[in-house]
């Protein structure tokens, strides 16, 4: 019996002797763990941390320049002009299916006797002929004449990927040029990539051929050339139109896609540019239009018009 019990106890002994050892081992190892860890936590935000530095210096040199890059920011509303305005533009863009709103802008332009009106694409979400009648719909009945452009939400998916749905409202309203009043006003489809083909690249070069060298040229596009906030939305051509642009005497590029207005110049500061913001209110919180409005001394008003009175 005392055997017994011994032996009991040298294997109670052992088995706590064992246990002991587990249990300082997983310790010693969450320890080793922790310490790793912690190490790599620290590389981690050590690099986070330069890199956010970096992000907010260049984010402050960006600020540091927005005086030179936006000065005209603000609104021409009560700006002092020394001509007479002579064409008058109601511009909106990205109504994705907000009929009301599109309404609400007509009206406007209507009391503000504007001459013409631009949309600038993605009338639909996903190329929705409903929606597209509604616009066709409203632009008929304002009276005044209009020009449209698709944007990248303009294709209707089924049965398959095309535009037939936008081609059936408004037919083949793509690349145009034409002059009123002496103004030079072009319309150039970027909406997608596919669009951006040696044909698009070769009828702009031959219509920016028939601008007057001494009068106001304005460009008017889906997507932006360039944007300094939303370079995922930059047309990837974007530069050499720029270049295009600027050689032939084109003062101005307006665009939408944006949803959000803005002024500001082109990277070589030779082109103003203006994202027109969205009249609709799908990831908006500010519908809009805009009034452009030229005298004939050249001179160019913007005027950004909440749909909602501020």
């Amino acid at each position: 019996m005392k055997k017994i019990l011994l032996l009991i106890t040298i294997l109670g002994g052992i088995t706590f002797l064992l246990f002991w050892l587990r249990f300082s081992l997983l310790n010693v190892g969450r320890g080793l763990v922790s310490q790793f860890s912690v190490s790599v936590l620290r590389e981690e935000f050590s690099t986070f941390f330069d890199k956010s530095r970096s992000s907010v210096e260049s984010l402050q040199k960006q600020v540091a320049s927005l005086p030179e890059q936006l000065s005209n920011e603000s609104t021409d509303k009560d700006k002092q002009i020394r001509g007479q305005v002579i064409l008058k533009i109601g511009i909106i863009s990205d109504s994705h299916g907000h009929k009301e709103n599109i309404q609400l802008a007509l009206t406007r332009m209507v009391e503000e006797k504007v001459d013409l009106v631009f949309h600038l694409g993605d009338f639909t979400a996903g190329g929705e002929s409903e929606y597209f009648a509604d616009a066709k719909n409203l632009l008929e009945k304002s009276g005044i004449p209009y020009y449209v452009l698709p944007g990248d939400h303009d294709f209707n998916w089924f049965p398959e990927r095309s535009r037939s749905n936008y081609e059936l409202f408004f037919g083949q309203s793509y690349n145009r040029i034409f002059s009123i009043n002496g103004i030079d006003l072009i319309l150039y489809d970027n909406s997608t990539v596919e669009v951006n083909s040696p044909d698009s690249d070769a009828w702009l070069s031959q219509s920016l051929e028939l601008i007057a060298s001494d009068g106001t040229a304005l460009f008017f596009s889906p997507k932006p050339l360039y944007n300094p906030y939303f370079e995922s939305k930059n047309d990837p051509s974007g530069h050499t139109i720029i270049e295009k642009l600027v050689s032939y005497g084109v003062r101005y590029s307006f665009a939408g896609d944006t949803h959000i207005f803005a002024r500001y110049l082109d990277p070589t500061e030779k082109l103003n540019m203006v994202t027109v913001g969205a009249v609709g209110e799908y990831k908006n919180p500010l519908p809009q239009w805009v009034l452009l409005s030229i005298t004939d001394l050249g001179e160019i008003m913007i005027d950004p018009r909440p749909i909602v009175k501020l």
